[in-house]
């Protein structure tokens, strides 16, 4: 399946609506990444490798994935939407809000 990603570019941090290809079988935690109001980012850093993240625009950073450039991009993608529940985000927020 197709997901948009927000890609930041460098030097500036310019947003890029981007998308990527991952496993069908991550419909659904996707589903639940978006109902929870978060999104996809993905930045390329100085070192050539790719942090991916699931963000929330008013709490930042939910989860993220540093792997090489490549096929492991998606794989870092797929790990976080598998281990993304409602449940686990509701206590993070729980947490920022304390």
């Amino acid at each position: 399946m197709i997901v948009p990603v927000t890609r930041f570019k460098r030097p500036n941090g310019e947003q890029i609506d981007d998308s990527t290809t991952i496993a069908d079988d991550c419909d659904s935690h996707y589903r639940d990444v978006r109902n929870a109001g978060c999104r996809l980012t993905a930045e390329v850093l100085q070192t050539g490798h790719v942090s991916c993240c699931i963000e929330h625009p008013d709490f930042g950073d939910f989860a993220i994935s540093v792997t090489a450039n490549g096929p492991e991009v998606q794989r870092g993608i797929e790990k976080m939407l598998r281990e993304f529940t409602p449940d686990n985000f509701a206590a993070w927020r729980e947490q920022l809000e304390l």
